[in-house]
This record gives structure tokens, sequence and C-alpha cells, in this order.
């Protein structure tokens, strides 16, 4: 397919159309009595219109071309081709610039007149300050109206310093002046901690309502199997009990004005449920009215922010993948939605979402393989700024519009981080507490109400043939992937702290052999001879020695890399990449020796594995596991899960292995058996995060994380005074 063009030549000085101007280096447009800036999406969908002119431009080219996205809401489309028509229509301009084909797309109806730049000796250029702007590029600008006809001609290298000379000194100014800057100094900050709730359990979850008056949380007991949902008045500080239920019960937001509390009821495992509520705390808070909102189809604690009669949420599933959200608006008395964000093929999902108290403005977290990005956005999604991009898991965010400031916690260096969106300024704090903080609200006053750590990872290994279960690996930090080894009770482990790390686990003897300089680990993996060991992440495929475990060489991979694994030899990896410009993800071998890339399948996958030379098995997107022949690309299917789930899998050459969390089945490979359960956790109590195998072990193991869920504590640490916030 031919690429159409999406920009205008360097040498278009304007674009007319009807009555109006188009200034390609200002994006700007004016009708001589109004002048209009345009946003980045408007002047490229303006563009592209006017460029391809000559015929009906499609939605699918806009998605392809503007919007350079696999995948475009309708409504999006919708909302942007209405503005633009807003944009483009003014007194001078009343008639149509834009016109509708039904079902076939869009046209630009008026006449087009391209002016050019003249030859730089044929001009002089008489400038004033006032009227001289720097663009994005920190090229000088000059408006149109100071261009004056041919004159004398000046000396080309005094013309050409006084520019630079002009350039420097705005540059400067601009710099020192203008442009805003982060505040490097970062503050210490000391607290006294009181225990704010003093029942024995686990607290999850808090979220302060916007006015401060009551504070929300889930709360499990000790011998509770399920999370209930409890509101604390801030104030009389009496604790409520808003819901108990047999499943478990999560608040995800607030309304706007602060009085309804969105709330989640969940369940995995034997019974899957996942409804959205609201509950009215105008009353007495055990006298609330509680109304059921709609149905949601997720495993995962959703975020939600309401206004007039909508909801702003995170919905999980964007673009089939069930643990990535987008978020949509949902409107709450038609039950129509459309989608306000496009996380793209390599972020893992917008997931979590508030909205200002003037509905016009909204702050959402964006999880990526190595942290987050913070963004702010209009309330229907135009107009996006990314104002934080870092290498870490932020949780929550707060929006305090009173002093501009957007205020999120690095849990890994316990430090405060606000952003005012007026001066684009970045403090930080850095929070002097024993505390080990799993969630943090900043209130009104600067004081903080915090979650302690709740979660414990394990690593234990699963006997197949006696089904005894006995504990691997129990460290203070999390245990994120395993790759075991031949020899019983013998595994790489990569860890989480502030760094991921490589350790040798051996029985009772632990031992860091790696030290990585990266946080967007996706898999690790053991040669069959062990004698390497493989990381891959982003778009690297990194090659360590386990004799030195000294770096061999590393690979750069086109694309986002979503899983990898040694091959059946130790010649070959296999891994799945997402394409830079589809929403697929394809099967790849990479060969060590001969350093060449091979693709072995078309098939949309999530996870590929290789349990021969001539033999891959690998999950598609229809969550069906295919065993595919390599020599002739011959198929077959194994198993079909029937509808869409969450799955940790691995095999043993014979046997596959998955888990959806709570139960571990195995299915044979090469024959028709049934399926067959072989062991299940008290999801109440913990979860199964990730599943391995060696097939080159004699001893039949599954070595497997469990997230397991502890007592923790609900803290309300006041600062000290005479200190500067």
């Amino acid at each position: 397919m031919k690429i159409k063009k999406v920009n205008f030549s360097t040498n278009v000085k304007t674009v007319k159309f009807g009555a109006w101007c188009l200034d390609p280096r200002l994006q700007t447009i004016t009708d001589g009595d109004v002048k209009k800036e345009l946003e980045p999406l408007l002047y490229k969908l303006l563009t592209y219109l006017i460029l391809n002119r000559q015929g009906i431009v499609t939605r699918e080219e806009l998605v392809d071309e503007v919007w350079q996205q696999s995948y475009v809401d309708d409504n999006a489309i919708n909302r942007a081709m209405s503005e633009l028509r807003k944009v483009c229509k003014s007194d001078l301009q009343p008639g149509l610039v834009l016109k509708t084909h039904y079902r076939k797309g869009y046209s630009f109806l008026l006449d087009v007149q391209f002016v050019e730049y003249q030859e730089k000796d044929d001009i002089n250029v008489s400038i004033d300050a006032n009227d001289m702007e720097l663009n994005t590029n920190h090229e000088l600008v000059t408006n149109d109206k100071k261009l004056v006809g041919k004159q004398k001609k000046q000396p080309k290298n005094l013309f050409f310093f006084m520019v630079i000379l002009l350039v420097t000194g705005l540059v400067f100014y601009a710099y020192y002046f203008i442009t805003p800057k982060e505040n490097t100094s970062i503050n210490n900050i000391n607290y006294v901690s009181d225990i704010f709730s003093w029942k024995k359990g686990t607290y999850e979850f808090p979220t302060l309502s916007p006015s401060g008056k009551y504070l929300g949380f889930a709360f499990k007991g000790v011998n509770s199997p399920v999370s209930n949902l409890h509101v604390k008045d801030m104030e009389s500080l009496i604790n409520y009990t808003i819901v108990e239920s047999q499943y478990d019960v999560y608040p995800i937001g607030w309304s706007n004005k602060g009085h309804n509390l969105i709330y989640q009821l969940i369940s995995i495992g034997d019974i899957e449920l996942c409804e959205i509520w609201m509950v009215n705390l105008l009353a007495e808070p055990n006298k609330s009215k509680h109304k059921k909102l709609f149905e949601c189809k997720s495993s995962y604690i959703l975020s939600a922010s309401s206004y007039k009669n909508k909801i702003i949420y995170t919905k999980y599933g964007y673009r089939g993948r069930l643990n990535t959200a987008a978020l949509m608006t949902r409107d709450l008395s038609t039950g129509k939605e459309f989608q306000v964000s496009l996380p793209g093929q390599k972020a893992l999902g917008d997931y979590f979402v508030k909205i200002s108290k003037n509905f016009d403005k909204l702050v959402f977290l964006r999880f990526q393989h190595y942290g987050t990005q913070v963004f702010i956005a209009n309330i229907d999604g135009s107009n996006q700024k990314m104002i934080a991009d870092v290498n870490y898991i932020i949780r929550t965010a707060s929006w305090d519009e009173a002093s501009k400031n957007i205020t999120w916690f690095n849990r890994t260096e316990k430090e405060l981080n606000k952003y005012n969106i007026v001066t684009n300024n970045l403090d930080r704090f850095v929070i002097n507490s024993k505390e080990e903080v799993n969630d943090l609200i900043l209130d009104a006053n600067d004081n903080l109400l915090i979650t302690t750590k709740w979660s414990d990872y394990d690593l234990v290994n699963l006997e197949l043939d006696t089904k005894q279960v006995s504990s691997f690996s129990n460290m203070i930090l999390k245990e994120r992937l395993v790759a075991p080894l031949a020899q019983h009770q013998d595994a790489i482990l990569l860890v989480e702290g502030k760094k991921h790390a490589i350790w040798h686990v051996q029985a009772s003897q632990r031992k860091k052999i790696i030290e990585l300089d990266f946080l967007d680990t996706v898999a690790i993996a053991v040669s069959p001879n062990e004698t390497q060991l493989l990381v891959a992440r982003n778009n690297y495929l990194y090659f360590y020695s386990l004799g030195n475990n000294q770096l061999i060489h590393k690979v750069e991979i086109d694309g986002q890399i979503q899983t990898a694994a040694w091959g059946a030899n130790n010649k070959t990896v296999i891994y799945t990449v997402s394409s830079s410009d589809l929403n697929k993800a394809y099967i790849w071998i990479y060969d060590i020796n001969n350093q060449k890339y091979k693709q072995v399948s078309n098939s949309n996958v999530l996870d590929a594995k290789m349990i021969s030379d001539t033999h891959i098995i690998y999950l598609d997107d229809q969550y069906q596991f295919i065993l595919q022949n390599l020599e002739d690309n011959q198929i077959e299917e194994i198993l079909d899960l029937g509808a869409e789930a969450e799955v940790v899998w691995t095999h043993d050459g014979d046997n596959l292995y998955y888990s959806d969390h709570v139960f571990i089945y195995r299915k044979k490979i090469h024959d028709k058996s049934p399926v067959e359960e072989v062991y299940k956790v008290n999801k109440d109590l913990e979860i199964i995060t990730s599943l391995s195998s060696n097939q080159n072990s004699n001893s039949k193991t599954l070595y497997f994380s469990l997230m397991k869920n502890n007592p923790n504590s609900l803290i309300k640490m006041t600062k000290i005074k005479e200190q500067l916030f």
C-alpha cells in the first residue's frame, strides 16, 4: 500500500482555502478577523484531508495515517471531525469545508492555494522583537506582517550574524527566565505515626473523598475469606462497614462532588463476578443507599471517577489483552460508552483515573514495561500531555486543584513527588519513616494516610507424583520470575528491589550473581546445557554466562518483546514480539550461532514455547493452545480454554501445565486425554502468579510463585511542624 503524504512541503509558507489561511509552521489558521491555534491532532487531520482532497478519505486511512494506531474507537474519529468542523467555521467562512460520505469517509470541499517562500536573497526581513517566536525546534519564526517587499539587499554574513545573535539571546532568555525546570533539590520531611485503625487484618485501596470527609478502604479480617468495604469519618473517626458480601468488595473512586463512593464486587476462581456499584453517603454511611451501575468483565481491580451522569473507568480487555486497560466514558443513563484513551501497542494499559472538580480535566496513569507515565488531558481525552515518565510503578495520584499540584508516591525511594501544572515544576520530598508503605494518600493539610505492605511473595515447588508442596525461597524482596535448573531445589530467580537482580538459589543457599541496570525485565530462561542465562527486556535479548556471570552479548529486536524462552537446544531462542504498526504479536526464533531471525507463525499469539527442535506450543489470541510442526507448519489444537482466560503456563516436554491463578491443570500434549486438576490454592489467602518447570530434569516438579495476603496497618502520619512543604 502506498503511504500518502501527511505533511506539507517545507517550502510552503501558507495554505489558503476559502476565507482561511493556514500557517504550517505555527499550526494556526486565520480569516483576518479570527486567529485559531490548532491542536496537534486537528492540525494533522486537516493537513491530511487537504493533501488528499482529490478523493474520499476513509476512516481506515485516518486510523493508519493520522492516528497511526492499529485501532481507534469510532467515537474518537467522530469527535475529532466535529472539532475540526467547528475550527473551520467562522462568520467569514459559514459554508461547509468538510463533507461526510455515508459509510465511505470524508472529503475536503474547498479549492486550495499553496503560497511558497521566496528566495532569501529577494527579500529584506525587518524584525521586531515583539513579533519573533521560537518554534518547538528552537528555530526563528517571524509573523508574516513584518515581511517587507523587495528592497536593497544586505550583506549575507551580517544578516546571518544578526539572526544568530537574536536567536541565541532569545534561547538564553527562554531557558533561564521562561522555561519551567524541575526542582532538583530533595527535601526531607519527618512525621509522627499513629495507628488509624486498630482492627487486625489487611487494609487495601484507601481512597479519600474530594471533600476530605470520608476515607474509603477495603478491609479483610484475619479469619475472613473476603474483603469488605469500610468508610471512616475523618472528623468523628467513626468507622462504618458499608458492604459485607460473600465476594471481595473494593473502593475504586468517588464522584466529582464527593458524596458518592464507587466500588467493585469481584470474584475469581470457581465463581467469576465483576460488578460496579455506587453508594450515596449524604446520609449516615450505614444508612446509605446503594445502586448497581453495570456489570464488568475483569479479574483486576478497576479505577473510576464520575461526574454528572457519566463515569470514566479503566476497562480491561483492550485490544484483546485481558491485563491491559483503556479509559472509557460510560453514560449511566443509556449504557453507551466511548473510548477516552489509546494506550498503544507497547503500553500495558491505563490503570488509574481521576477527574478534576470542574469536570473539564482528568489525570491518568499509563503502565509501561519499565514503569509509569503520568498524563493530564481534557475530559474527553483530547489535548493529552505527559507530565512524568518514570522507571517505577505509581499506584495512585492525587490532584489538589487549589495548589495546582498533582502528587504521586515513589515507593522504592520513599519519595513524594509534587508536579505543578502551572509552573511545570517537579518537587520531591523524602518521607522519613520506618514504615514500609504500600499505598499513600496526601490530605489537605499535607499529612499522610498510608497502608503498610500486606503482600508477601513465596516461591514453592510442587512434587507432581506425591502432590507435596514445600517452600523453595522466601525472601523479603519479590521473587517475580524463576528459571528452574535440572538439579532438585536449584533455580535462577529474578528478584525485584530498587533494581532487578538475578539470584542463584540452591536449597537454603542464596547468592546474587547479576545486578541488572533496568526494571523492565520480561523473561528469564536457562539454556538446556545450563551454561547461559537469557534475560529479555523491552526490545533486547541479553545472554549471560552462568560460569562467570558476565554478559556475553545482547541482541536488539525490532518491536516489543512480549515473552521469551530458550529453544530445545542451546542454539536457539523463541520469542513473541508485537509489531510496531499492527495489533498483533508473532512468533520468532533467533539462531544464536548464525545471528539470524525467522518468523515461524502468522497467528496472533500471546505466548510461545519450544518443546523440541521441530515443534512449538503457543497460546493464540483465541485462547487456544496450538501445537505446530516447524517442518511442514501443520498445526493441531491441544486445548481450547473456551473463553477469555488470563493464564500462566509451562510444559515439561510431555505435558502442558497452566493456571488461572487459583487452580493448576495438566493436559498431555500428544494425546486426547482430558484435562486433570493437579493443585488448588486457597484464593482467599494466596494466588499463583507464575509457573515454571524444567523439561531436562528427571524429577517431576513444578515451581510457582505465591502472592500471600498478610495483616498490615492503616496509619496516619502527621507532619512535624516548622517544616516547609
